[in-house]
């Protein structure tokens, strides 16, 4: 919150938590990288495990501009036609709850919606939509093969377990690869770590740093 120190963050993990606090920016799932002291000219590596690149040459690989990836986050009350919105889309984000759910059961009378939402899931991937799901709640990773919806929701196709990457990051990757990589790469890559986009484990004490 001062001019003296700031920390030096991955920004394939970072967050903006915050509308106005200048310590609004926060490591995700991970560590700082480092803290830069102003006054003394220090740099104190706060992750031990940071490893340093080589230099190389740079190549850019541009998004496409015409380019349709939508972000739909999962809420209470959903109808089938949001997912349908997505229709003609290159790929779709999910902000599932939890673990990596969505409401695709129907278990009474009153929620056949639920079935509705599944089949249009379904339809959107058939259609070549590549639909990925990402943690609503930002902290924490996916683990779609704890309880049935998981499972089944990937039986259709929609990809992301194992994945901690916040859901805006999600959406920047999935947009990226589908601009630079056959629809086959993609959905191999979507769930790899590039860029240290993706922790392989993560501690305790990286929740809310």
């Amino acid at each position: 919150m001062n001019d003296k120190k700031c920390l030096i963050l991955p920004a394939t993990k970072t967050r903006k938590m915050h509308t106005s606090r200048r310590d609004t920016f926060r490591p995700v799932n991970t560590q700082p990288w480092a803290e830069v002291d102003y006054g003394t000219g220090n740099i104190y590596f706060v992750n031990k495990d940071h490893k340093k690149r080589e230099k190389r040459d740079l190549k850019v690989r541009p998004m496409k501009e015409k380019l349709k990836v939508g972000l739909l986050k999962i809420h209470t009350n959903m109808y089938a036609r949001e997912v349908e919105a997505y229709k003609g889309f290159q790929g779709l984000v999910i902000e599932g709850t939890g673990l990596g759910h969505a409401p695709i059961t129907k278990s009474d009378e009153f929620t056949g919606e639920n079935a509705r939402i599944f089949n249009a899931i379904k339809k959107l991937i058939q259609q070549g939509t590549v639909v990925v799901m990402a943690p609503q709640t930002i902290y924490g990773r996916l683990q779609m093969n704890v309880y049935s919806p998981g499972r089944r929701i990937q039986e259709i196709g929609v990809l992301g377990n194992g994945s901690d990457m916040t859901p805006e990051t999600t959406f920047i990757k999935l947009a990226w690869l589908l601009s630079n990589y056959k629809k086959e790469q993609v959905k191999e890559l979507i769930t790899q770590d590039l860029r240290g986009e993706i922790s392989t484990k993560i501690s305790g004490d990286e929740f809310l740093v």
